[in-house]
């Protein structure tokens, strides 16, 4: 989960509906998020934001499905940050 200017850490925000963020700080994983969905900050008002201390306890569902038992498949967000070179938006439980 290393990259070349820190750790990237896990951020919860949960709004209408909970989102996760990969970044090193509270400030990027917002500016983070703003990009992603291309937002304005006032849009965050009300939202709660805080650090996930086990990114290995959020399981993110993949857009796969198990050949075998037709589930569908998941991972962890720890395993997707684990991939990450910088900040980026995980998952959003508006997918679900």
């Amino acid at each position: 989960m290393s990259i070349l200017n820190g750790t990237l850490r896990l951020f919860r925000f949960k709004g209408g509906e909970t989102d996760w963020v990969a970044a090193r700080d509270k400030d990027e994983a917002i500016a983070t998020l703003l990009i992603e969905y291309e937002l304005d900050e006032t849009d965050l008002d009300g939202t709660e934001i805080t650090l996930v201390e086990d990114p290995e306890s959020v399981t993110v569902w993949l857009d796969e499905v198990d050949a075998e038992t037709a589930e569908q498949k998941s991972t962890t967000a720890a395993a997707v940050m684990a991939d990450m070179t910088g900040p980026g938006f995980i998952a959003s439980s508006a997918y679900l």
